[in-house]
């Protein structure tokens, strides 16, 4: 269960009706890890991606939405920051509980595995984003010598 932004709950439970409106409406297998494949995609994308993770969550919850008279543009209006990452993280659980149950312990490892690494990964970037910004040399403004910002006796009101 997650919660937007205006304080709504929304059950995320993942049931075999919800995965098939997923695959059907957004071409995206969230089981596709149980194929045999060596790479959850349907997850990967899900998780790679916010917009993606918003759409999933949309279609896993629809008759809650449909219900409430929400489309898929104002549900999306209702997750920003910490409501989406709210909602990812109530859906990850939803398919760990759903791989344990169905495939046992390993399934639930391999995508608690893939979800670390994804962590890892994004940390590493913001990282490297940060560094590069703090290595950046700041611009010299016209007319500012050292740092010092101009001193222009007309532009500074007397008091």
């Amino acid at each position: 269960m997650f919660k937007d932004k205006t304080g709504r709950s929304w059950d995320c439970t993942l049931s075999i009706a919800a995965l098939k409106r997923i695959k059907t409406m957004l071409d995206v297998d969230l089981l596709d890890l149980l194929a045999g494949g060596s790479v959850a995609e349907g997850v990967k994308r899900v998780i790679l991606s916010p917009q993606s993770a918003c759409d999933v969550l949309y279609v896993a919850v629809k008759p809650q939405a449909d219900a409430a008279g929400l489309t898929d543009e104002q549900f999306g209006e209702l997750l920003a920051g910490q409501t989406l990452a709210d909602g990812l993280a109530d859906l990850l659980t939803e398919i760990e509980v759903f791989f344990e149950a169905t495939q046992g312990p390993e399934a639930a490892k391999a995508l608690r595995a893939m979800i670390a690494k994804r962590d890892q990964i994004a940390a590493s970037v913001w990282t490297q984003a940060r560094e590069r910004i703090e290595a950046e040399p700041l611009p010299k403004l016209p007319g500012v010598s050292s740092g010092a910002l101009p001193a222009n006796s007309e532009s500074t009101p007397a008091r």
